[in-house]
């Protein structure tokens, strides 16, 4: 997440030095449109007691989803930022 922020103030900077030059932005508003609203869908699948939220929660750096040795997670479930 902290490369699409730094990549969006870069886009901003420039539209910015742009708009001081009363050059067209070449559709630099759009490309800001399309990154801010762009979503990855990242499917994890796998059987009881694989690991998935175990593996989730390290990506997150917190315990945010159960873990057990029974399964604890038996319904899909969504995670956005």
């Amino acid at each position: 997440m902290n490369s699409k922020k730094q990549f969006l103030d870069y886009i901003g900077e420039v539209k910015n030095i742009i708009s001081t030059l009363e050059i067209s932005d070449n559709k630099l508003s759009e490309i800001q449109r399309n990154i801010t609203d762009a979503e990855l869908i990242v499917p994890v699948v796998g059987g009881f007691s694989a690991g998935k939220s175990t593996l989730l929660n390290s990506f997150l750096g917190n315990e945010i989803l159960p873990t057990a040795v029974t399964p604890e997670t038996a319904l899909a479930t969504e995670l956005r930022y």
